[in-house]
């Protein structure tokens, strides 16, 4: 897949501890005023989110965490019809 550029995202708190805590995606740089699709990779599972980014491109939002391990969180907008990666950041979530 095709991965666009420009944007940027932050976890918050990275590192995280696992079962419940509340991880919080900031994100700018996405085309404005439309959705982000979101993609969290846990050790276990694959949890699917959507938010829509503001209209200076940032956005944000907000998921827990289950099992204790590594994710990768991605995320992706469509443009020009095509659903393109935007931005991927990574998580440690330890035991």
């Amino acid at each position: 897949m095709a991965k666009a550029t420009g944007a940027t995202v932050t976890l918050s708190p990275d590192p995280a501890r696992a079962w419940g805590t509340i991880v919080t995606a900031y994100g700018a740089g996405a085309y404005p005023s439309e959705s982000v699709y979101v993609n969290v990779h846990t050790p276990f599972s694959l949890v699917a989110l959507t938010c829509v980014a503001r209209a200076d491109g940032a956005f944000a939002l907000q998921f827990g965490t289950l099992d204790p391990g590594s994710y990768e969180v991605d995320f992706y907008q469509y443009q020009r019809k095509r659903l393109l990666r935007i931005a991927t950041a990574y998580l440690s979530v330890p035991a």
